[in-house]
């Protein structure tokens, strides 16, 4: 019984602010505001980017394939560098295109300071957009 007692209570209160919030609107007449996708968009982004973030992370099959199928490379002084199954690769670069021929495993333990300085700045470029590389424009 007191749950009913409630329950109508509650019903007629509603009713009651209802009323009186659509005679306060019709009498300031007020106008409707419609935003825009692009306007939602940017009041939303901010909220929404740590979520697509880590939706993009999803591990896909067509993800999984790309990785597969493509390498990136890195191009500097004639020379390309490119890292396969963990180890870091040189060749030279003939007419544009990478001679495979050339090909050989870098071996940093013989390296001098320098060179190691720019190996490690190569391999810094070909870890880089690994992140950002899916091509959703949303994402910067």
């Amino acid at each position: 019984m007191e749950y009913f007692l409630g329950s109508i209570i509650t019903l007629v209160s509603v009713g009651f602010a209802n009323k009186l919030i659509t005679k306060r609107i019709s009498e300031n007449k007020t106008t409707t505001i419609r935003y825009s996708q692009s306007h939602v968009h940017m009041l939303t982004n901010s909220f929404f980017d740590g979520m697509m973030k880590k939706r993009l992370s999803i591990n896909r099959q067509s993800t999984r394939y790309q990785e597969e199928s493509y390498t990136r490379i890195v191009v500097a002084e004639e020379m390309a560098y490119w890292i396969t199954n963990n180890i870091f690769y040189t060749a030279e670069m003939v007419d544009g295109t990478v001679d495979r021929n050339t090909s050989k495993e870098v071996d940093a333990m013989k390296m001098d300071n320098s060179e190691l300085k720019k190996m490690m700045v190569i391999v810094e470029a070909l870890r880089e957009g690994t992140s950002n590389d899916s091509g959703n424009p949303g994402q910067s």
